[in-house]
């Protein structure tokens, strides 16, 4: 298997096969990270198709040692950051039924009643609606963070931000999260016991 510094300079070269490796090796990924932005299966397809477009176009201008992944995550959050702004503000978005299984927080026991699948899937769908109402960046840090595992300095290097503006959106984040579940959190985790 070729590394993404191999697949670039092919793909630089003119060489499709190779940049659509890279396409196959980091769609998901980029999918996964838009969709949770958007909240939307449809605005996050057509946002990953645009991300590959501008990598695409772009390719020339990755320099030898360039983190590729970083990289696209950069151009993924910005993009989807874009997405965000422009929407009117407050302006809820609702998940469909897929959209709301790619963003699976892996909740599922076996050993669960079906109240409690109940309790926990009112608990996720709580969660997502609650991350509509953070600001475009707090769902960048919290996504990368919390999806996508990614460390602080690498989030703070997508995004182009310091590592304290990193610590103090992620916090201001689940603080803003918090506050938002709060109020049924008790009811819901009674009925999870």
């Amino acid at each position: 298997m070729r590394t993404d510094a191999e697949l670039i300079e092919c793909a630089q070269k003119g060489d499709e096969q190779a940049f659509t490796e890279l396409v196959d090796r980091y769609q998901n990924k980029v999918y996964g990270t838009a969709v949770r932005m958007l909240g939307d299966r449809e605005e996050a397809l057509e946002a990953a198709q645009e991300v590959f477009l501008r990598v695409w176009t772009h390719l020339a201008t990755i320099r030898a040692g360039t983190n590729f992944g970083a990289w696209l995550y950069r151009i993924t959050a910005n993009h989807a950051v874009d997405l965000l702004r422009r929407r009117p503000a407050l302006a809820p978005v609702e998940l469909d039924e897929e959209s709301t299984q790619v963003i699976e927080m892996n909740f599922q026991d076996r050993t669960l009643t079906p109240r409690q699948v109940y309790a926990q899937q009112e608990l996720k769908d709580r969660v997502q609606r609650a991350m509509q109402l953070l600001s475009p960046q707090q769902k960048a840090v919290f996504v990368l963070r919390h999806y996508q595992s990614l460390k602080l300095s690498e989030i703070a290097d997508v995004l182009n931000i310091s590592i304290g503006t990193v610590k103090a959106t992620l916090h201001a984040s689940l603080e803003r999260l918090r506050v938002e579940l709060s109020e049924k959190k008790s009811s819901v985790l009674r009925e999870v016991r």
